[in-house]
C-alpha cells in the first residue's frame, strides 16, 4: 500500500516552516512526500482556471494508493496522528466542513457556497441535480482520498476544472459538487484536522502543541504569510 502526502504549491506559496512540518509528518507516517506545482503537468493537464486545481490530478501524477492532500498555506503539528491509520481503509473521502461556528460571518459563507453551487450546476450539465446540503460543503485544503474509491470521481473533477465557470473557489466547488453528484460518501472530520484562521484561538496559539489542533490552515487569510513561518509545531 503506497501512501503519499501531497502538497499543492503554486506561486511559491509554501514557506520553509510549512514544508518542514509536512516532510516530518510524511516521514512519521511512512508516506511519500510529493510537492507539486505547475511544472509537473503537461499543457493538457494544467488547469486553465486556477493552479489550486492541480490537486485534482493526484491519481495521474503518482501511482500511490492513498493521498493526504494539503494546500500550501498549512502547518502540520508534530502531534498530528497518522490519517491513513486514523481512517484505515475507509471508503469515505475525509475532509473538514467549510467554515466554522467561530466565524461571525458563517451565514455569508453559506450564501457563497449556495451561489457558487447554483452557478456551477447551471453551467455544467454533468452535475445537474447534485444536492447542496447545508453543513456538508467541505473545505478542500485537507483531504484524504483513496484510488480504490475515488479515482473515478477525480477523473470527472479534473475535466470540469478545465472550464472557467467564474467561481471564487475554482477547485473547491467542483470537487464538492462532483462528490455529491456521484453520491460519494464523505467523512467530516473534526476541526482539529483543518483549523482555519488559527489566530482566533485564545492563548498561546502560535505553539500548536498547546492548542490540540493537528493542522493550521491560512485559507487565504491576508496575514498568513506573517504567522506561518513562526508557528511552533514540534
Amino acid at each position: 500500500m503506497r501512501r503519499a502526502l501531497l502538497v499543492v504549491d503554486f506561486n511559491n506559496a509554501l514557506c520553509a516552516n510549512s514544508r518542514a512540518s509536512m516532510q516530518a509528518a510524511a516521514a512519521r507516517w511512512g508516506a511519500e512526500y510529493l510537492e507539486i506545482n505547475e511544472a509537473f503537468f503537461t499543457d493538457r493537464q494544467k488547469p486553465k482556471v486556477s493552479p489550486a486545481a492541480l490537486k485534482c490530478f493526484c491519481f495521474e501524477l503518482s501511482d500511490a494508493d492513498e493521498f493526504f492532500i494539503l494546500d500550501a498555506d498549512i502547518v502540520v503539528s508534530g502531534l498530528c496522528p497518522n490519517p491513513f491509520e486514523w481512517w484505515a481503509d475507509r471508503p469515505e473521502l475525509v475532509a473538514v466542513r467549510n467554515g466554522s461556528a467561530r466565524f461571525g460571518d458563517l451565514g455569508a459563507i453559506r450564501n457563497c457556497e449556495r451561489y457558487e453551487w447554483n452557478k456551477l450546476l447551471n453551467e455544467e450539465p454533468r452535475l445537474a441535480g447534485a444536492p447542496y446540503i447545508e453543513g456538508q460543503y467541505f473545505n478542500t485544503g485537507m483531504m484524504l482520498v483513496r484510488r480504490r474509491y475515488h479515482k473515478g470521481v477525480f477523473e470527472l473533477i479534473s475535466d470540469i476544472v478545465q472550464t472557467d465557470h467564474g467561481l471564487g473557489w475554482n477547485d473547491q466547488t467542483p470537487i464538492v459538487a462532483s462528490i455529491a453528484k456521484l453520491n460519494i460518501a464523505v467523512r467530516l472530520a473534526d476541526e482539529r484536522w483543518n483549523w482555519i484562521h488559527p489566530g482566533q484561538i485564545m492563548g498561546d496559539w502560535m505553539d500548536m502543541r498547546k492548542t490540540g489542533a493537528y493542522i493550521y490552515h491560512g485559507a487565504g487569510e491576508p496575514g498568513r504569510n506573517d504567522w506561518l513561518p513562526k508557528i511552533i509545531w514540534q
